[in-house]
């Protein structure tokens, strides 16, 4: 499990882009990204909208550690 120890101050969008693009490539890796394209065409979604979703759902297993 991945842990984040971010700046309360600096949440800014590239910090969260940062963190969106580190999920995506996590399942990617872990649930293979042929099988996640392949779920996104069955379910009849863009790739990049269903990618995206997941991501932030995935986003729960993740370690925040805040400091402010």
């Amino acid at each position: 499990m991945e842990k984040y120890y971010l700046n309360f101050s600096n949440l800014n969008e590239e910090t969260q882009d940062i963190i969106m693009q580190d999920v995506i490539h996590d399942l990617e890796v872990t649930e293979g990204k042929e099988i996640l394209e392949a779920d996104a065409k069955t379910m009849n979604i863009d790739y990049e909208t269903y990618i995206t979703e997941k991501a932030e759902r995935h986003l729960y297993n993740f370690d925040f550690i805040f400091n402010v």
